[in-house]
C-alpha cells in the first residue's frame, strides 16, 4: 500500500505540471502489479482546490469519501471569498472579505458538526478546525 499525498495526484492529473510523465508511469507501474492507493479526504480536498486554481477550471472528482468539510476559498472570478461545503462546485455564500467568511463558515461548520479548512490566497490551506469527529482530538 502506498500512500499519495497532494503533489502527486496533482502531477498525475495535470498535464502541465513538471513531473506529470514520471508520477503517470510510477502510477500505471504501480497498479498493474495491483499495489493499492492510500490517501484522505483532507488531500482530495487539498488537490481538488489547488487543480481548480492552477488550472482554472472547475475539477470534477468522484469519491467515495462522503464530504463532512466546509472550506473558506478565494473566489478567482469575483474577488473576495467563498464559502463551500467540501465536493461542491457552488459556494454556500460569498463573501467581499476573507473574516466575514470565516466567521460565517465556522457557524455553519459548528451547526453541521464537520471539519473546517481555511485557504490562503494561493489555494493552500493555512488553517483548520475540526468541530465533528476529530480523528485526534486534544488530549486533557
Amino acid at each position: 500500500m502506498i500512500f499519495v499525498d497532494t503533489g502527486a495526484w496533482i502531477a498525475i492529473s495535470n498535464p502541465k505540471d513538471q513531473h506529470h510523465r514520471e508520477a503517470v508511469t510510477i502510477y500505471n507501474r504501480r497498479q498493474q502489479q495491483a499495489i493499492h492507493f492510500l490517501t484522505t479526504d483532507y488531500v482530495i480536498d487539498e488537490t481538488v482546490t489547488r487543480l481548480r486554481y492552477d488550472t482554472n477550471h472547475l475539477i470534477k472528482v468522484v469519491a467515495s469519501i462522503p464530504r463532512k468539510t466546509h472550506h473558506v476559498v478565494p473566489n478567482s472570478d469575483r474577488g473576495g471569498w467563498d464559502v463551500k461545503r467540501g465536493g461542491a462546485s457552488r459556494a454556500s455564500r460569498h463573501f467581499d472579505t476573507k473574516k466575514d467568511a470565516e466567521q460565517y463558515g465556522r457557524e455553519v461548520s459548528r451547526n453541521q458538526g464537520t471539519e473546517f479548512l481555511i485557504h490562503g490566497k494561493d489555494g493552500k490551506i493555512q488553517r483548520s478546525d475540526s468541530h465533528g469527529n476529530d480523528p485526534y482530538p486534544p488530549k486533557g
